[in-house]
């Protein structure tokens, strides 16, 4: 009887260890995973600001003006600023 007791606890030994060990790696994973999404986060958001600043300063009057010269007549009451 005390050897059956004896080797059900060794067996449930291994168990444990070896399911501490696949979950700590599955962990590793996942948070190398978790870090590789923040990143791509991080650069699809420096690439929105850039994209926004460029939109800012390609329609800027002055130089869309400059662009349609001179001879182009405007109605400063009907531009519109679209913005978020």
């Amino acid at each position: 009887m005390e050897g059956l007791i004896a080797i059900v606890f060794t067996i449930t030994f291994v168990l444990y260890l070896a399911s501490s060990i696949i979950l700590r790696s599955v962990n590793v994973t996942l948070n190398l995973q978790r870090q590789g999404y923040y990143d791509r986060i991080a650069k699809v958001k420096s690439a929105n600001e850039s994209a926004a600043v460029q939109v800012q300063q390609l329609s800027a009057y002055d130089r869309v003006s400059t662009i349609a010269g001179s001879d182009v007549a405007t109605n400063d009451g009907s531009v519109v600023n679209i913005t978020e």
